[in-house]
């Protein structure tokens, strides 16, 4: 028997169905690895926030610039005026050097 019209098509139509199936899986397991990855840098940064914290400045949060507004409304970037762009608390290197 020839295959007709209706036929060709419903086969194409599985077979695309299917590829989506298999894409879709795919998909989410890859997005499962990414998640994973993205979920331990997470804590990473969170450990190193928690054990730096204490040393870095509290003006630009360890950034080492400020935004400032000008006289025109526009906001720029400056260096931190109490770390000098240093990025560290004055006080922890205070701290350290008196050690």
């Amino acid at each position: 028997m020839r295959p007709n019209v209706i036929t060709i098509l419903t086969d194409k139509r599985a077979r695309l169905l299917q590829q989506k199936r298999d894409v879709e899986k795919d998909y989410k397991q890859r997005a499962s690895e990414l998640d994973a990855e993205i979920a331990k840098i997470n804590l990473t940064l969170d450990f190193v926030a928690k054990e730096i914290g204490a040393f870095l400045c509290k003006r630009c949060g360890g950034t080492g610039t400020i935004r400032v507004c000008d006289a025109a409304g526009s906001m720029n970037d400056e260096t931190c005026p109490v770390c000098g762009g240093a990025c560290v608390s004055p006080d922890a290197l205070d701290t350290e050097a008196s050690r």
